[in-house]
């Protein structure tokens, strides 16, 4: 049976979902990766509708990580 990997990705600072739910999905799947951005809020900075040219930094972080997540655990 193949490996699913899953990466969990949440803001140290979301006030709509505890950061105590990112930890206990880590602990129930051992293939996941837990990856906590400081600071980082639900939205990791964006908002609806989007206007600006550039992601917000949390946004730009995540992206870079799931991209990297993607390349390393997807051959």
């Amino acid at each position: 049976m193949a490996k699913a990997y899953v990466l969990i990705v949440h803001g140290t600072h979301d006030k709509s979902v505890s950061v105590k739910n990112a930890e206990h999905l880590h602990i129930l799947n051992p293939n996941s990766e837990l990856f906590l951005v400081e600071g980082a809020d639900h939205t990791f900075g964006a908002k609806e509708p989007w206007t600006e040219n550039r992601l917000p930094e949390h946004l730009k972080i995540i992206t870079e990580k799931c991209i990297d997540f993607i390349n390393k655990n997807m051959k």
